[in-house]
């Protein structure tokens, strides 16, 4: 078997990014299809918001499996089959006639799917193939394949919409999620060795030392933060704008500027933590969200105020995740990024869940996305505080190189 250190590493970079391009652009798109679908099952928009609500909970669980097993025996074999399951679980969702089968589609094996294919697992294959100066460049360059994809898949989500309906729509999505598979070939084999001083470190001493670890609980708490705000955000804004009589091309303008400046943003972030100390970058990031969506919250919805609030939220929308990842990496180490790192992620994973279907409830019950905005700005604030203490020196000295002032 191959080991994947001798795969050029400018072809692993191009692989995680058309995979996340792939699977995180088609993710992204899943606001739009929420009034439609709502429309088609009834019920207002819970049963659409469970689902995908269910569908960050799987992402979440599945990511430690997924994690645990590309830790151990490479992570080609999970990106393969967690492409055929995204790709089938898109084609039972789009022929879902019950919101038991639209649970099963879009969320359980979508979700699952994710868990294998998206952050800890690709972002772990990379992180453990650069040198440590490189890597939060590295994974912020692979993460930006997310805001590609979220500016390409949305207004072609659009036309399918308009052309095909929801459900011809997810079936060409399907297909197109099918080039996850080949992708996965650049992830194939082992692990490449870890150094020689935590070649004997095994993966559940490695999961005791970060249990132990006052910032690996810090770290993980205030991600919450992270998966309840963007989640929020990415499928229920399209709604908020329509319930403000906005066009639903109001909404495509705003996420596609989200995946414009999310690549941007994602860029300025992994500069930032070369320079400076990642928590204190993951602080200011999530101080930033909750001043802008303050103003949002303050000012009449229109195309205008979502397209600033977005320009300037979307700098830090998934920019946190590599930076996240990267600290995981700094603190202890590459060899076990993947698991640790999927575990901090089931956090967010978690506040995802409570995001989106908690939007879909409060609304139903209020008529009001305000409540939602009013917490999405609390766990904002909570989160920058709880960064600022994390204790973010390696444990051993091969693990990073010493923070940045």
């Amino acid at each position: 078997m191959a080991s994947i250190r001798h795969i050029p590493l400018s072809v692993i970079l191009l692989a995680g990014v058309v995979i996340m391009f792939i699977v995180l652009g088609i993710r992204q798109t899943f606001g739009l299809f929420l009034n439609p679908i709502s429309a088609d099952f009834g019920g207002g928009r819970e049963v659409y918001a469970f689902a995908i609500g269910l569908q960050q909970i799987m992402w979440g669980v599945m990511q430690p499996v997924a994690g645990m097993i590309a830790d151990k025996y490479g992570p080609g074999r999970v990106i393969a089959v967690g492409g055929v399951l995204f790709a089938a679980g898109l084609y039972v969702m789009s022929e879902s006639t019950t919101s038991g089968a639209l649970n099963l589609g879009g969320g359980f094996m979508i979700g699952s799917a994710m868990g294998a294919i998206t952050f800890s697992v690709v972002l772990g294959a990379v992180g453990r193939m650069v040198p440590d100066e490189k890597r939060t460049m590295a994974l912020s360059i692979v993460a930006g394949g997310c805001a590609l994809g979220q500016v390409a898949m949305v207004p072609a989500a659009l036309g399918l919409l308009d052309e095909w309906g929801w459900r011809g729509a997810l079936v060409l999505l399907a297909l197109a999620s099918g080039l996850i598979v080949p992708c996965a070939a650049a992830f194939s084999g082992r692990p490449r060795t870890a150094p020689v001083e935590i070649q004997t470190m095994t993966l559940t001493a490695a999961l005791t030392e970060a249990a132990r670890h006052k910032g690996y609980w810090l770290l993980s708490l205030g991600f919450i933060a992270c998966g309840f705000q963007i989640t929020f955000v990415i499928t229920h804004l399209p709604a908020h704008m329509a319930d403000a009589g906005l066009p639903p091309s109001a909404a495509g303008s705003a996420l596609m500027l989200l995946g414009v400046v999310n690549i941007v943003g994602n860029y300025i972030m992994g500069y930032m933590g070369t320079r400076w100390r990642k928590k204190y970058v993951l602080s200011g990031a999530y101080v930033l969200r909750s001043v802008v969506t303050t103003w949002y919250l303050a000012t009449p919805v229109s195309e205008t105020s979502t397209l600033i609030f977005i320009g300037i939220f979307g700098l830090t929308f998934l920019g946190t995740v590599p930076m996240t990842g990267a600290l995981v990496a700094d603190i202890f180490g590459p060899r076990y990024m993947t698991s640790l790192f999927s575990i901090v992620y089931l956090m967010h994973q978690l506040a995802a869940f409570v995001g989106v279907w908690m939007g879909g409830v409060v609304f139903d019950a209020t008529g009001s996305y305000d409540i939602m905005w009013e917490i999405a700005i609390a766990v904002g604030v909570l989160a920058a505080i709880l960064h600022l203490p994390i204790p973010d020196t390696p444990l051993r000295p091969t693990a990073a190189a010493k923070p940045p002032a």
